[in-house]
């Protein structure tokens, strides 16, 4: 791993630096911006950036067709090894069809240990690139603790409440803790 990174980077000692503050999982979901605040040049984090979104793409393109998520439990199993754990709360969208068949998966927002800005306006922009009809929100809570706060709640139901009238429903909200989760959907609490 270590060798194949430090070829894009120019050299094995900068990719055991990098992976040294990144874990290697993480590196799937940084965008050439937040590799370049994280110490890479900016040419370095563009052509990382592109190499990873080559590996997803190949990877899709051999993938078996999707399978409808039709419970939390599988959407749980669908995307945990794609989210990873990363140390700061980070939230993605799941994009589905009309037949619950998983679209894309895309992060929105890496905050800090404790919370992370969700801009709306993202959301709905990559809903609409996607053709969703139907989205999950996820988002992780590095405690590892899975229970929702309060601004979780309110969150999930302005998310929700604002979709409806472009006809994107959010289905449910899956908070990931340490090999656990939480599911709005069902708890009843959508």
């Amino acid at each position: 791993m270590t060798t194949a990174l430090g070829t894009l980077l120019g050299s094995e000692k900068k990719a055991q630096e990098l992976l040294s503050r990144i874990p290697v999982k993480n590196l799937l979901f940084l965008t050439r911006h937040e590799l370049h605040e994280a110490g890479l040049p900016y040419r370095t984090a563009a052509r990382l950036e592109c190499a990873v979104s080559l590996v997803k793409e190949a990877m899709a393109a051999s993938a078996p067709p999707p399978r409808p998520l039709i419970s939390s439990k599988l959407v749980y199993d669908h995307v945990s090894p794609l989210c990873g754990y990363p140390r700061e709360e980070s939230f993605w969208i799941l994009c589905l069809d009309i037949r619950q068949k998983p679209l894309c998966l895309e992060q929105i927002s890496m905050g800090d240990i404790g919370e992370t800005t969700v801009s709306l306006r993202r959301i709905a922009r990559v809903a609409f690139t996607a053709n969703a009809s139907r989205i999950i929100l996820i988002h992780n809570h590095p405690s590892g603790d899975p229970s929702p706060s309060d601004n979780d709640v309110a969150l999930t139901r302005h998310i929700a409440d604002a979709l409806t009238p472009i006809q994107i429903t959010v289905i449910d909200h899956l908070i990931l803790g340490h090999g656990c989760y939480y599911s709005f959907a069902d708890h009843d609490a959508m």
